[in-house]
């Protein structure tokens, strides 16, 4: 089967690699384009190498029929100023350049170069970002043996020349706009190898299956996306990429011709969960691939890996994390690493912005999958695997249930090895009294121990963020970690003392005018009835009406003073509320 392609273009994120195919050739319509067209027929290749001589020739032969001959140009000019000091890096803005204006003409450019830079004292690198940039455009596997480091005239001319007599010296290759299925897989897999190449991946060296691992792959390179980040337009044709990006974690195509059901991981043998895809297909899903890679993502009969990649994709590319499809894959999930993953982003299973309380403590009836994934984090929390309940007490920064708070202790005190960094950090995020109070006690209990300053650093680091305790002075010169533990305490007991003499102080001047607001409502209401009284009096001619309108300003003087204690009482109990006292004896 051939997929029709008339340009692709597919911008890694955070790699500035992207995915060009075969651009359409039209003339070139600017009048200054054509003459440097023109200009460039003049060969500059002896003829005595006929193998450059040739690629050169064809270059500026199909550089007439070029969709984008300024920038091919521009390429070239880049490539010919490459030097070894002032201007060794042109070759790689000429290769983005060629990215970016994908052309039949521009494979024997770069054929050529990767010959004339072998003199080069970078060739080691130049000449294979030539042979991934030629894959990129072409399709074509430059070479066989990609474990060959011999970048020396002789063994680069032979492999150039392997392509041109495999490729290139097909005519009809050089003007066919169709790219086959084996093309597609050379594309994807060039894409996959650049993107797990400069993806970092590593997790911040974290050991294969951890949490600390999958912490940092999930936390910083599956959401991850600067927003500097140059974007490009992918042309609607490109659909055939997706399945190809990913094909060699398990996806299957026919898969209802094969009857794989959901129970069968096809999956095929992948060491690491494959998070270089990620990238790949937001950007595809940003530039109209959305609703291809979301029918995969929502098809039971694909592995979990295909379909894991596929939601966090879409959600990198800015949609909601489908928490309700990760949820459905986690209940019967058995693989430690993919566990970990799962877990890790329910973090997010209240939308992107969820934060604060509450999330894991709404009502009964149907439950949302912000409930349910609260639920199941907590429950995970008790696993008996050590890693799996790490990751699960990650997860809860958001929704910060205070249910997990004992949990976590056990957490705590059935693992004295592990690294618990990973949950402090997660629990200084937290804002309640009860994980206030829940920190303090865990600093009070590591200053007993006397050999454990590790966890009484982690503890202190959390506990200091979560009670906002001021960090000016800590981590001087003449730091000490259990000096600054017990001043941590203090301060805390200081700032809970003084926060409810605060609130006691306000309950009672809140009280006091309340009760003058009170009285002067009654005041007022007795004003009232005597101004009634005394117009009607006025009436019958028994008082003046001067009498009558000194009651009447009496009864302005207090009605002014009612709206006024009204409005100093409406200020003082809206600052009340907003004042948070955590009382040490209702959180133990």
């Amino acid at each position: 089967m051939k997929t029709t392609l008339l340009s692709a273009v597919l911008l890694l994120c955070g790699l500035g690699a992207a995915l060009i195919l075969v651009a359409r050739e039209s003339p070139a319509e600017d009048s200054g384009t054509r003459s440097a067209v023109e200009e460039r027929q003049t060969l500059r290749t002896s003829a005595e190498d006929e193998l450059l001589y040739r690629l050169e020739s064809d270059f500026v032969r199909l550089l007439k029929t070029a969709r984008h001959p300024d920038r091919l140009l521009e390429a070239e000019s880049l490539l010919a100023e490459t030097n070894d000091n002032t201007h060794w890096t042109n070759y790689s803005k000429a290769t983005s350049i060629i990215r970016l204006a994908p052309d039949k003409a521009a494979i024997p450019l770069l054929l050529r170069y990767m010959v004339l830079h072998t003199k080069r004292s970078s060739r080691h690198i130049m000449v294979p970002e030539y042979e991934k940039t030629l894959m990129l455009i072409s399709g074509k596997v430059f070479n066989p043996k990609p474990d060959s480091r011999d970048y020396s005239e002789a063994a680069v001319r032979l492999r150039v020349q392997a392509f041109v007599d495999r490729y290139w010296a097909d005519e009809a290759w050089k003007e066919t706009k169709e790219t086959t299925e084996d093309d597609l897989r050379v594309i994807a897999k060039t894409l996959l190898e650049e993107s797990r190449r400069n993806g970092d991946f590593s997790g911040s060296g974290g050991g294969r299956d951890t949490a600390y691992r999958a912490y940092h792959n999930v936390y910083y390179r599956i959401r991850s996306s600067s927003s500097s980040e140059h974007r490009l337009p992918i042309n609607e044709l490109h659909q055939g990429i997706v399945p190809y990006l990913l094909e060699p974690f398990g996806y299957q195509s026919d898969i209802n011709a094969k009857q794989v059901t959901p129970s069968t991981d096809n999956t095929l043998v992948v060491d690491m969960f494959p998070y270089e895809a990620i990238p790949i297909l937001a950007d595809l899903a940003n530039n109209g691939q959305r609703d291809e890679i979301a029918k995969i993502a929502e098809d039971k009969r694909q592995n979990a890996t295909v379909r894991m990649v596929c939601i966090y994709s879409l959600f990198r590319a800015g949609g909601e994390l489908r928490a309700e499809s990760l949820i459905e894959i986690l209940k019967s999930e058995t693989r430690l690493q993919r566990r970990l993953i799962l877990l890790l982003s329910l973090r997010w299973a209240g939308g992107q912005g969820a934060g604060g309380q509450g999330a894991g403590n709404k009502g009964a009836g149907n439950k949302g999958a912000s409930d349910q994934a609260t639920d199941l984090l907590l429950d995970h929390i008790d696993d008996p695997n050590v890693e799996v309940a790490i990751a699960a007490a990650c997860a809860l920064r958001e929704s910060q249930p205070d249910a997990a708070l004992p949990k976590i202790k056990r957490l705590f005190e059935r693992d004295r090895t592990s690294n618990s960094s990973l949950v402090f950090s997660t629990l200084g995020d937290w804002k309640s009294c009860a994980a206030k109070q829940f920190l303090a006690e865990m600093v009070a209990e590591a200053l007993e121990e006397k050999h454990d300053d590790k966890r009484l650093d982690n503890a202190l680091s959390a506990f200091v963020d979560a009670a906002d305790l001021p960090r000016a002075n800590w981590r001087s010169p003449d730091y000490h970690l259990r000096t600054a533990a017990r001043v941590a305490l203090a301060q805390y007991h200081d700032l809970l003392a003084k926060a409810k003499a605060d609130r006691d102080r306000l309950r009672l001047q809140t009280e006091s005018v309340r009760t003058q607001w009170m009285t002067a409502t009654q005041i007022e209401s007795l004003r009232k009835g005597e101004y009634r009284r005394l117009l009607g009096l006025q009436a019958d001619g028994i008082v003046t009406a001067e009498e009558s309108k000194a009651v009447h300003e009496r009864l302005v003087q207090v009605q002014t003073e009612v709206e006024s204690l009204r409005k100093k009482l409406v200020v003082l109990e809206a600052k009340l509320a907003t004042i948070q006292v955590c009382d040490e004896d209702d959180h133990r």
